[in-house]
């Protein structure tokens, strides 16, 4: 009798293996097929693209009469990102409904300079002054505009947002492969398309999304808890995207303005096609890996980030000798940092409930102060240094721009603080997590003490945290997690919450 109660259960789990087999995988990502999903898509892709068609130095207002267009872009850059950074961090902006009027004057300043360098002659001390007033008044459209964006993406479901944000940082590039074949007008016409399309976009967008900040947290009395360790992880996110954007940009200046043999013009366009394909086959893998795993994991931008930062700088030895290759590296690099700080901070504003207008304005307020100061650095390098000193220059700049990001990785924000991230359990709140935790408990005969400790693991928080708020010892927090991982059969923090989110839906 109980030998066919065994075969009759194992026969039973035989036909529920089976039938789970048959059961389609539900997909990761929310993409539904309306206008709004086109309008974050293209909107941001315009916005992105604006904003590099003016830094770059093959960009829109690179010049005839010096190498980068250093009469009319570098004053221009200056300006810009001078004003952009002040303006965020010290979070000048009216707190809405700044995108219209940023976008206004972005698109007159921005094509009056287009305009001005198409045309120029010569030198003059005069329009270098002009080029950096509206550099200046540009710096706030971006400074707007980038808060804009924020309020939307980091407001969103990432499930749902994702695939056409991810779709906008490949799509910005396209630009830049067919710049050189194009004059005066066209790009007159980027400068001033863009951004007025980017707002359009951006104000059809908003409509679904809520007035406020609109987090999933804002259905409350909207009082953020306070607590010191989100200020924290803010301010070493805004110090990790400074260091990553201030060595991208001392690496890019030192391939315009220290190596001996620059990039030939006419390759231009081969660099922007290789980055355009290398941004898409990574995010291509990095969105089908989120969806096999079923989970928003953002290590893997991280990760990628870091190693493609890592080889860009260290080629930047052999950029006297083979020039193409070492500077198409470093584009890359800086082509997926961007998107991997974008996908930080809204881990940032998710989890931590800070509020955007901060999160913003700390994280690239500095990121754009670090593109100044990386520009500076090398020019100003470049004003001291003899000809035979060039390649004792990029082999110290190189070696110092590795060590600074290795820093920025493992010691700044290490990859393990990505764990108090993680919780992407998305659309949770902090009292559902806990429910789920309960659930779980209960399923595996957890202890109370082992429920709290999963409660703290699964919001992300580290065994000091746990120490400090159930006043027990380090080593008591340690046994009983090492008690609850064997339980649930589980190795690491990042596997306890794999099985969390695994019940989400």
């Amino acid at each position: 009798m109980a030998r066919t109660a065994a075969n009759t259960i194992l026969e039973n789990d035989h036909a529920d293996s089976k039938n789970r087999k048959k059961t389609p995988r539900p997909s990761f990502f929310r993409i539904q097929p309306q206008p709004s999903t086109l309008f974050i898509g293209i909107g941001f892709a315009c916005f992105l693209s604006w904003v590099n068609l003016l830094f770059c130095f093959e960009g829109l207002l690179r010049d005839t009469i010096a190498y980068g267009g250093g009469v009319i872009r570098d004053p221009f850059f200056i300006g810009a990102t001078l004003s952009a950074a002040g303006l965020l961090l010290f979070r000048a902006l009216p707190q809405k409904r700044n995108g219209m009027a940023g976008a206004i004057v972005g698109a007159i300043c921005s094509t009056l300079a287009v305009i001005v360098g198409g045309f120029i002659q010569a030198d003059d001390v005069t329009l270098r002054f002009v080029s950096f007033f509206l550099g200046a008044a540009t710096g706030y459209a971006i400074a707007a505009l980038t808060l804009a964006w924020g309020r939307i993406i980091l407001a969103s479901d990432m499930r749902e947002v994702l695939v056409p944000v991810c779709l906008a940082f490949c799509l910005q590039w396209i630009p830049f492969i067919f710049l050189e074949m194009i004059g005066v007008t066209v790009k007159v016409l980027f400068a001033l398309g863009f951004p007025l399309l980017s707002c359009y976009c951006l104000i059809k967008y908003s409509d679904d999304v809520s007035d406020s900040d609109g987090l999933p947290w804002h259905h409350d009395d909207g009082k953020k808890p306070k607590d010191n360790s989100s200020s924290s992880i803010v301010r070493r996110l805004g110090t990790a995207s400074f260091c990553f954007a201030f060595v991208i940009q001392c690496v890019w200046t030192s391939h315009i303005g220290i190596v001996t043999e620059p990039l030939d013009v006419s390759l231009f366009w081969i660099v922007f096609l290789f980055v355009f394909i290398a941004t898409s086959a990574v995010m291509a893998v990095i969105l089908m890996l989120l969806s096999r795993v079923q989970s928003y994991r953002i290590e893997f931008f991280y990760r990628v980030s870091f190693i493609l930062s890592v080889v860009g700088s260290s080629m930047l030895v052999l950029s006297s000798r083979f020039a193409l290759f070492p500077y198409t590296a470093i584009y890359v690099a800086y082509a997926l940092i961007t998107p991997t700080i974008w996908m930080l901070s809204w881990g940032v504003a998710f989890t931590k409930k800070v509020s955007v207008k901060q999160v913003v304005g700390i994280v690239f307020g500095l990121q754009y102060l670090a593109q100044l100061l990386g520009f500076l650095v090398i020019k100003s390098l470049q004003a001291s240094f003899q000809s035979d000193e060039a390649s004792f220059i990029l082999d110290v700049l190189s070696l110092a721009a590795v060590l600074i990001i290795v820093v920025a990785y493992t010691l700044i924000f290490p990859e393990r603080t990505l764990l108090s991230l993680s919780p992407l359990l998305f659309n949770l709140s902090h009292e559902t997590i806990e429910q789920r935790c309960t659930a779980i408990a209960k399923k595996y005969n957890l202890t109370a003490r082992e429920k709290e400790i999963l409660v703290f693991l699964a919001r992300g928080r580290d065994v000091r945290f746990i120490e400090e708020q159930l006043f027990i010892s380090k080593n008591t927090v340690n046994t009983h997690r090492k008690n609850l991982y064997k339980k649930l059969d589980i190795h690491s923090q990042q596997e306890l919450l794999s099985l969390i989110e695994s019940n989400i839906d």
